[in-house]
């Protein structure tokens, strides 16, 4: 999938879930999921990510294939304990630490979803495993980039998200039925 495939998709299965925790952390939340839809891909040098932040790109792609072991389910706890970490040493409350983090770890977690439904799919096991998962039977596996993704999945989730958007904007609380 594309930065911006991963970005629309992370936000708009993300929003809701700010109903759920107090409106100083909203942007911060919003923020680390996108970096975290993002962050996986850092083993790819040509990705997004990886084009502003080249040194640690280069350093994880000496160890790693694209979706090896940044694409894993075994990344996700580290994924959490990096952006914990980063955000504790940086002079952030244990409560503002976790919330960003868990952010940060689901962003991940949807870039790993996403991924899923490509024609590569995830290897979400490795190291112990090297069979790749998906969420698509093989037919309607997306192309990276493709024309699927490009003029129905980037479209459907940006306008999920923009829906979401004006409705949290709106005041009005997400319940998650329109009656």
């Amino acid at each position: 999938m594309l930065a911006r495939t991963h970005i629309m998709s992370a936000v708009s299965l993300t929003v809701p879930l700010l109903t759920t925790m107090p409106i100083e952390v909203h942007f911060s939340f919003v923020t680390a999921v996108v970096l975290g839809s993002l962050f996986p891909d850092l083993d790819e040098k040509g990705s997004f990510l990886s084009r502003r932040v080249y040194v640690v790109s280069l350093l994880i792609s000496q160890f790693t294939e694209h979706r090896g072991i940044t694409h894993t389910l075994l990344a996700l706890p580290i994924y959490f304990f990096i952006a914990f970490v980063v955000m504790h040493l940086g002079g952030a409350s244990l409560f503002f630490s976790t919330i960003i983090a868990l952010g940060f770890m689901i962003g991940c977690l949807i870039h790993l979803l996403m991924d899923s439904a490509t024609r590569s799919g995830v290897a979400i096991f490795l190291p112990f495993s090297k069979k790749r998962y998906y969420i698509l039977s093989k037919s309607y596996r997306v192309f990276t980039g493709g024309k699927l993704e490009k003029f129905a999945i980037l479209p459907l989730f940006s306008f999920i998200a923009a829906i979401e958007m004006f409705i949290y904007l709106s005041g009005l609380q997400y319940t998650g039925n329109l009656q």
